[in-house]
């Protein structure tokens, strides 16, 4: 009778083996493409909870950056800190928010939203954005539209 097969020694030998190579490559697998991605996609949807709630209540909602500490705020109309369905009001951008800047580099700390949904400078939305907005974090640029309010990932 002639069986073919492995022994319990060179079982363990590729058993330490494998777990010799993943202690080396394991460090080596990063998320952080993966944090940079879901900040983007957050802001997005961030950014057009507000321009939605806005709308339905008569304009005045806004999105205040703190680009120093990489964090943004949302405020309804009375002002108050908004409570977002998916994140923490202010909302920390893990990855970074580096600028918010308009097309001629002008820093922009705060987006107000009419009841159209159209994007301003200032609570009464008397002042309409009327160039870009490019927020950048990490390596991603995020565009808002004036006029439309448009959002998108450049």
């Amino acid at each position: 009778m002639n069986k073919k097969a492995f022994t319990l020694v060179e079982l363990i030998i590729v058993i330490v083996l494998v777990g010799i190579i993943a202690v080396y490559v394991a460090p080596k697998i990063t998320t952080s493409g993966f944090q940079d991605s879901a900040d983007v996609d957050s802001f997005i949807s961030n950014i057009r909870f507000t321009q939605h709630k806005s709308m339905v209540t008569g304009g005045g909602w806004k999105i205040t950056f703190d680009v120093a500490n990489n964090e943004y705020v949302i405020y309804d109309r009375t002002g108050s800190p908004a409570t977002l369905p998916a994140d923490k009001n202010p909302v920390e951008v893990k990855s970074g928010l580096s600028s918010v800047k308009d097309e001629d580099g002008t820093d922009i700390t705060d987006i107000y939203f009419d009841f159209f949904g159209t994007p301003a400078l200032n609570q009464s939305c008397t002042n309409l954005l009327t160039k870009k907005v490019y927020v950048k974090i990490s390596s991603y640029t995020i565009v808002v539209e004036p006029n439309s309010g448009g959002i998108y990932v450049q």
